[in-house]
């Protein structure tokens, strides 16, 4: 008796004192050290409607493919818990806008359209992602022609900032100042992001992220964390103009009324050696409200529900 509750306290201290699994997520890099990197993105999306609405009419499937070539330079890279100086310059980037296999015209840009990585930019981080400075933002708008003078200038410095820092958000989360164990979750916020196509109106996301355990992708060991986003439903009372209208086909257009996540749920892939984000897949259920008015085509207006499945993958990878 006396040998068989040993044996139950040797296992069972055996079991608490086992090593429990832990991920050290940190951005790295060493002094100097340039990256160039190419990004693959790919966002499908299917829209579903009553029969009624539609005339029994398919809905096109519609996919936007974006190919992003960047440099980013490690200038300055101290121990953990210090800042990271990082380089951004985009080289290139083309998007493609197909429905049901046929190639869209791309939207035409504003006047004094800036991208955020017109650049270079250094943006300063902390090894976990956080963001804690930028740099070069003003020469960018200093290149723009600008009729209002300092006040539409210094403006457009603030939305560029916001713009850069928010992008640069969605492409490395910020993770925790630990080690994170298994099936350990945790959150991260981006405030008023805008969403073209898909919101007429910025949206407020908040991340959910639990570390599901380690796999190898491409031959490298990389942390698999499971991804959760939610945003509060929307209720489109006031558009601004432009925004009032959400064109779903050359059969259906109107003005949002609501706009409601129902699901999402993701996947991230994070390198531990090269200290960054491999991959990103993702899957939405969006449901959004369409007051589609009456028009030569259909004699009286609808209240329409759209159901949105959005599916996206991003892929990043060095080129030499």
């Amino acid at each position: 008796m006396i040998k068989k509750i040993s044996l139950a306290v040797i296992l069972t201290l055996s079991f608490f004192s086992a090593p429990c699994h832990s991920a050290d997520l940190i951005y790295r890099g060493q002094e100097g050290e340039v990256r160039y990197y190419h990004t693959d993105v790919s966002v499908d999306i299917v829209t579903k409607v009553d029969d009624v609405i539609t005339r029994n009419e398919t809905l096109p499937h519609l996919k936007a493919s974006t190919g992003d070539d960047k440099q980013l330079t490690t200038v300055l890279c101290t121990l953990p818990g210090d800042a990271i100086m990082r380089e951004v310059k985009q080289l290139k980037s083309e998007l493609t806008l197909k429905a049901d296999d046929k190639t869209l015209p791309l939207p035409a840009l504003k006047d004094k359209y800036v991208s955020p990585w017109q650049g270079p930019v250094t943006v300063g981080m902390t090894p976990q992602g956080a963001i804690i400075g930028l740099y070069g933002t003003e020469e960018i708008i200093a290149k723009i022609p600008f009729g209002g003078g300092k006040t539409l200038r210094q403006k457009s410095l603030l939305a560029l900032e916001d713009d850069l820092k928010k992008s640069f958000g969605q492409m490395f989360p910020v993770f925790p100042e630990k080690d994170i164990v298994r099936g350990e979750s945790w959150t991260y916020s981006l405030e008023d992001v805008k969403m073209p196509g898909l919101s007429p109106q910025p949206l407020d996301l908040v991340y959910t992220y639990t570390y599901l355990g380690d796999k190898l992708l491409n031959g490298s060991k990389c942390a698999v964390l499971k991804v959760k986003m939610h945003f509060d439903e929307l209720i489109f009372d006031n558009l601004a103009p432009g925004n009032e209208n959400f064109v779903v086909a050359s059969i259906i257009s109107g003005k949002p009324t609501s706009l409601r996540l129902d699901s999402f749920e993701g996947r991230l892939y994070f390198d531990y050696r090269q200290g960054r984000i491999r991959k990103t897949d993702s899957i939405a259920l969006l449901i959004m409200g369409l007051d589609i008015p009456a028009n030569e085509k259909q004699v009286f207006g609808y209240t329409a529900v759209l159901e949105m499945t959005v599916k996206s993958t991003t892929e990043m990878r060095l080129e030499p």
